[in-house]
C-alpha cells in the first residue's frame, strides 16, 4: 500500500522546487508550471518497516483543477503551499480549505507551508496565526527551496512521511483542530534515491 500526499496551491508558489528539493537536491529559477499531475514515489522505513509514500504534483492553474480534483480522494496528508511573499496565493488558502473539505477524506492531516522563506515576506505570522486558529490546519511551517541545501525542505516532508507511518501504525481520530505530535523517538529514514 502506497501513503499519498498531495500538494496544492496557487500556481507559480513553488510546488515543484519543493518537491525537486526533496526528491532530487536541486533548486531552478524557472521550473515550468505543472500540467495536470505529475508524481514521485520514496520509500520510508521506522522500526524496522518499509512505507511506500507517493508525492502528488497537483497544477495550480484554474483551468486544470477539474482534472486534479479525484487526486484528493484517500491523501493521507495535504501539503498546501503559498508565497510569503505574494498575498493573493495567501488569501486563496480558504479557498483550498474548501476544496480539501469537500474532496478529500474526514482524517487528512492538512500541512499549511509558507514557502520562500528566505525573501522578504508579505504575510505576517500574526496573520497566519490567525489563520490557522480558525481553520482545520493541523501544522504550519516555513520553508525555502531555494535555501541552502533546502535543509527545511527535507525537515518538512520528514516531519509529513513520520506522522502518517506513525499513524498508520497506532490508527487514531484527530480532530481537524488538534495538534499533531511527533514522536522524537521515532526514526523514520528517507530513500529519495529510489522515487520514480
Amino acid at each position: 500500500m502506497s501513503h499519498k500526499i498531495l500538494v496544492i496551491g496557487d500556481s507559480g508558489v513553488g510546488k515543484t522546487s519543493l518537491i525537486q528539493r526533496f526528491i532530487n537536491d536541486e533548486f531552478h529559477t524557472y521550473v515550468q508550471g505543472t500540467i495536470g499531475i505529475e508524481f514521485h514515489m520514496f520509500k520510508v522505513n521506522l522500526n524496522g518497516k518499509e512505507y511506500k509514500m507517493q508525492i502528488w504534483d497537483t497544477a495550480g492553474q484554474e483551468r486544470y483543477r477539474a482534472m486534479t480534483t479525484g487526486y484528493y480522494r484517500n491523501a493521507h496528508a495535504v501539503i498546501l503551499v503559498f508565497d510569503l511573499n505574494n498575498a493573493e496565493s495567501f488569501n486563496h488558502i480558504r479557498f483550498w480549505l474548501g476544496e480539501i473539505s469537500t474532496k478529500s477524506n474526514r482524517d487528512c492531516t492538512i500541512f499549511l507551508v509558507g514557502n520562500k522563506a528566505d525573501l522578504l515576506h508579505k504575510i505576517t505570522r500574526k496573520q497566519i496565526n490567525q489563520l490557522v486558529e480558525k481553520t482545520t490546519i493541523n501544522q504550519y511551517h516555513e520553508v525555502s527551496a531555494n535555501s541552502s541545501r533546502g535543509t527545511d525542505v527535507k525537515k518538512l516532508f520528514n516531519t509529513v512521511a513520520n506522522l502518517i507511518c506513525i499513524n498508520a501504525e497506532s490508527p487514531k481520530s484527530n480532530s481537524p483542530n488538534s495538534s499533531l505530535e511527533i514522536s522524537p523517538s521515532a526514526k523514520v529514514e528517507l530513500d529519495s534515491s529510489k522515487c520514480c
